[in-house]
């Protein structure tokens, strides 16, 4: 990636910018795409500035790479399809068929079975 001064026309004032390569060579054959607003000079390879940048840590360009990498969800077990069976049926008992609903549904999606299904169909 090259490092670019833009220049402010008006007030001669220098910024350092990091161009894409490719952007940088198609502004190199157009050069008067952006004369209206900025000139655009690359800074010589001898600059101080190169040296600086090379032990500054590089950002990197694609967001996938930066952000932090989740956690996988613990894995559902027989255990657990067993724990959400006796819940929906306790939930039945307290005449909490929504909160019933949803362990069923849990459960069935863990393991297909007519009797889970047949309490979906009840509680729908």
């Amino acid at each position: 990636m090259p490092i670019v001064y833009r220049i402010n026309p008006k007030s001669g004032e220098k910024t350092k910018v990091f161009i894409q390569d490719a952007l940088w060579t198609r502004m190199k054959k157009r050069p008067n795409v952006f004369k209206s607003q900025f000139n655009f000079e690359p800074i010589p390879k001898t600059s101080p500035i190169y040296s600086s940048i090379s032990k500054e840590k590089q950002a990197h360009d694609d967001l996938g790479d930066v952000r932090p990498k989740q956690a996988k969800p613990p894995e559902y077990t027989e255990n657990d399809y067993r724990k959400d069976l006796d819940i929906a049926k306790l939930s039945l008992k307290e005449g909490q068929k929504e909160d019933a609903k949803f362990f069923f549904e849990r459960a069935y999606n863990f393991k297909k079975s007519a009797y889970v299904k047949g309490q979906i169909n009840k509680l729908s």
